[in-house]
């Protein structure tokens, strides 16, 4: 961690402090090592900040600070303070100063370009935020209601209008707010406002954050932590209660960030820093309220699917499958009936959706096209495999291949699934092992596992599927999944542990209970868009 201070630039390196320091002359008018503004590190690793005197870096490489343009290179003329703003993907510094303006320094050629305030806007007591939802620098003045944007892209000023009263403009890095006393009204950009109405709270308002679900979080002077649903209109507020351990510290907020791990962590002034887990620790049991659709209590779930329209699909064990429609709050149960388009089997697998929109319910005894429109089940027939019309084999899951055919992978075996005519139709059995999960490559190739003959690896050759190797061989397998962000690496959920295989050398890492993994027996796994597994 950096830290900038009136005594040069700090680093922390989890249990140590050390200082970085400019060395002054005997006659210096200003102190070299205050650090004014923000510290910026570009894409070498090297750390920025400014000052009255200058611009300086720290090179990782030599562990010491440098100067790269000097403010005062004849010890002369009026002391003026340079803030450092940010740094933008050009890799330039933006600094302001009261009376010159915008200046722009690149840390690449060291030219420093200035882009003077124009005459209108009054050049004491702003403050400088910049806007990432744009490529701008905004300027913002409370006290004279002139607000001024700046394009890095154009070098242009733009002088804002604002509705009578809105005297200041906060920016937290993904929206823009008006802010007016009490009042809030927040904004994409700056365009029209993005909530139909403004949020109107108690106590002067100081910071404003915005969290992944879309809540508004707000620091006052003296009134707490609010929180705005948009969804719901409506405010809660945090504050502090000498009665309970874990209340807010103390009713005096200011700075607000938001950590990886979803932490929402709050500066107060006189109670020390917050830390409020916006990730809701609490399982909710569905139904929400007691006695609704009484007969759910007893049902062991097997999958769940989620559909275009945000309805839940769950599979059961004893009770066929389930649909529920959160915006009406129905749900319809699905199980077999006397009627021979009903649904054959209680126990359902898997429930999918192919790129077409058809829906299949995967179960004990075979697959079945579900059209929910004409309420009908369509079973497909398995051949050989079938007694007197109806599927003798269980279905666990189904894969959508490049070639728009469907993997089936059932207890005999994995089947091909194709469309003749317009109407899917099994058309043969693919491989004849029991597999437990199974993944395409971009190649059109196969990896899956199995319960006790290891990792297969079947190749496409000549419309068919060929083994061409075989690992881990007597290690019970249960799913696979392909790295997001390295195809060659995929990743065994086993009963020995997480196995981590690079497709192409052949080597691999097993994490188990020594790596901190509480069980070795894994089902399955999932990766996030910041390649977290869970």
């Amino acid at each position: 961690m950096w830290f900038g201070t009136s005594n040069g630039l700090n680093r922390y390196d989890g249990e140590n402090i050390k200082v970085f320091k400019i060395k002054s002359l005997p006659l210096e008018k200003a102190n070299i090592n205050f650090i004014r503004g923000n510290l910026c590190e570009d894409k070498k690793g090297r750390i920025w900040y400014a000052n009255e005197t200058g611009i300086y870096f720290f090179d990782p490489l030599k562990e010491d600070v440098s100067k790269a343009f000097d403010f005062m290179p004849d010890n002369s003329g009026t002391i003026a303070y340079y803030s450092l703003v940010c740094l933008d993907e050009n890799e330039n510094l933006w600094l302001s100063h009261p009376s010159v303006g915008l200046l722009s320094f690149s840390t690449n050629t060291q030219k420093l370009l200035e882009f003077p305030f124009p005459d209108i806007f009054s050049k004491t007591d702003f403050d400088v935020d910049p806007d990432h939802i744009g490529n701008s620098v905004l300027f913002y003045m409370p006290q004279e209601k002139n607000n001024l944007k700046f394009d890095v892209t154009t070098h242009a000023y733009q002088l804002l209008s604002t509705e009578p009263g809105n005297a200041e403009i906060i920016s937290d890095g993904k929206y823009l707010y008006n802010v007016n006393d009490q009042e809030i009204t927040p904004h994409d950009s700056l365009g029209p406002p993005r909530l139909s109405q403004s949020i109107k709270i108690k106590g002067k308002i100081r910071s404003i954050l915005s969290d992944q679900f879309e809540r508004i979080w707000i620091t006052t002077l003296s009134d707490g932590l609010y929180c705005y649903y948009p969804m719901q209109n409506r405010t809660e507020l945090y504050h502090h209660e000498a009665s309970k351990l874990k209340s807010l510290p103390f009713d005096i907020t200011d700075p607000l960030f938001l950590d990886n791990a979803n932490n929402l962590w709050i500066g107060t002034d006189g109670g020390g820093v917050a830390r409020l887990d916006l990730k809701s620790s609490r399982f909710e049991i569905f139904p929400l309220n007691q006695g609704d659709y009484p007969f759910l209590k007893d049902y062991f779930i097997r999958c769940l699917f989620e559909d275009e329209e945000g309805r839940v699909w769950f599979g059961t064990q004893h009770n066929g499958f389930c649909i529920y429609n959160p915006k009406d709050e129905t749900l319809k149960n699905f199980s077999p009936q006397e009627d021979k388009n009903s649904l054959p089997a209680n126990k359902v697998n898997f429930i999918f959706r192919d790129v077409q929109g058809t829906m299949f319910i995967a179960h004990s005894k075979g697959l079945s096209v579900f059209n929910e429109e004409k309420n009908k089940f369509t079973n497909l027939s398995f051949g050989l495999y079938s007694n007197q019309g109806f599927p003798t084999v269980e279905v666990f899951k189904l894969l959508q291949l490049q070639s728009d055919d469907i993997l089936v992978i059932t207890s005999m075996g994995v089947f091909i699934l194709r469309k003749m005519k317009g109407v899917y139709e099994v058309y043969k059995r693919e491989i004849d092992i029991n597999v437990t999960d199974i993944v395409e490559t971009t190649e059109g190739n196969l990896w899956m596992t199995t319960r006790a003959l290891g990792l297969n690896y079947y190749t496409y050759k000549e419309g068919e599927y060929v083994e061409d190797g075989k690992f881990f061989v007597g290690i019970n397998l249960r799913s696979i999944h392909i790295d997001k962000q390295s195809p060659e690496i995929i990743w065994i959920c086993s009963g020995a542990g997480l196995i981590r295989f690079n497709t192409i050398s052949h080597e691999y890492k097993l994490y188990n209970h020594e790596n901190g993994i509480p069980d070795n027996y894994l089902y399955g796994i999932l990766e996030d868009d910041n390649h977290n597994f869970g």
